[in-house]
């Protein structure tokens, strides 16, 4: 009797993820907000300090006080959101963070005194830690080369955000001010958030020829057979 080879493993499949249909395109929808979210979280970081003493002639304290007040809210939000993440789920935790920070750069601009440039720190450390922490996690999750090259692709989108935030916010503090540089960032956030809510309806499937027919059985049954 003749010995059957036993089957060949796929090559490639090796310490890889096979990915599954359509991930590509919801793994860099998820790349574009994470870039979008990061452009704006740099841009606030440039921009917020030239804003409050230059625009609102407020002392420079203030810039110091809001970044410790926001970074020492920063570190409990992003606790509780990875404590939530599975439950929650992580889609709608980051579609939230890009909210809050539309909401959040809309209102920086019409805030004019330190109790209220204050208060928004609630709301930008809500959306900082999360929009900072979990997009990594899913990142991981869904890319086919593995922990390497989820971190490497990550670590590019970061570094993209930086070059990206430092050129958009000198060109609009130039031409607009630099309270206008706020909009510019709702309007990113905005986009963030769309990309995000695109992962959520995926793409139909198309399929060559008619989809709806179904291909008709040419096997002969045998005679006496009950059809």
């Amino acid at each position: 009797m003749p010995r059957l080879a036993p089957p060949s493993r796929p090559a490639g499949t090796a310490g890889t993820r096979q990915p599954a249909p359509g991930s590509a395109r919801r793994t860099w929808l998820l790349i574009g907000a994470v870039i979008a979210l990061g452009v704006v979280n740099q841009m606030y970081n440039i921009d917020i300090a030239l804003y409050v003493t230059r625009d609102l002639h407020l002392g420079a304290q203030l810039v110091g006080w809001m970044a410790g007040f926001g970074a020492a809210l920063e570190i409990p939000v992003m606790i509780v959101a990875g404590r939530f993440a599975d439950r929650v789920g992580k889609l709608r935790l980051v579609f939230a963070a890009a909210a809050g920070a539309t909401v959040f750069f809309c209102l920086l601009p019409l805030a004019g005194s330190a109790p209220e440039l204050l208060a928004l720190q609630v709301l930008n450390a809500a959306w900082a830690a999360v929009a900072l922490s979990i997009p990594m996690v899913m990142v991981q999750q869904e890319s086919a080369g593995g922990a390497g090259a989820s971190s490497a692709l990550y670590s590019s989108a970061f570094m993209s955000s930086v070059l990206l935030a430092g050129a958009i916010t000198g060109v609009t503090s130039t031409a607009v001010g630099y309270g206008n540089v706020f909009w510019v960032c709702a309007a990113l956030s905005a986009a963030a958030g769309g990309l995000l809510l695109a992962r959520a309806f995926p793409r139909p499937a198309t399929t060559p020829g008619n989809s709806y027919s179904t291909p008709r059985s040419t096997a002969r049954r045998p005679r006496g057979s009950v059809p």
